[in-house]
């Protein structure tokens, strides 16, 4: 230490050996930091996929698809259009007009049964 410098002085000065503590702690803690923050973010947009894994196939592969999108763009838009696909089902559209479809074969065969169609007369044989 210097003749002339005070005898207490501040933990964050650095020493006469360029050694600085704070700096050092700092710098460690902005790493760890930034790794935490990089791993978070990660499995945060990793969340659709993950949620859309007992899915039907085409549809874990729409969700997944898009949260790399939107991970590649920074695109969060396209991110809760992932989230929403493997959240909230999507309702069969098509299963009233099967039944419809299915009732309807079924009345045309029994109206094949109760009356079935007329057999076509034989033409007359040439002389």
């Amino acid at each position: 230490m210097h003749a002339l410098a005070p005898r207490e002085l501040p933990v964050f000065i650095a020493g006469p050996d360029g050694s600085d503590a704070l700096f050092t702690l700092s710098s460690v803690l902005v790493v760890m930091i930034t790794v935490w923050a990089i791993g978070y973010s990660l499995h945060l947009y990793s969340l659709p996929a993950r949620k859309a894994g007992g899915l039907g196939k085409t549809r874990s592969q729409l969700v997944l698809l898009l949260t790399l999108i939107a991970l590649l763009t920074g695109s969060n838009a396209l991110w809760i259009i992932g989230l929403m696909l493997a959240v909230v089902g999507v309702p069969d559209l098509l299963a009233p007009l099967r039944s419809l479809a299915d009732s309807a074969a079924v009345l045309a065969d029994a109206a094949k049964q109760q009356h079935p169609p007329a057999s076509p007369a034989t033409p007359p044989k040439d002389a």
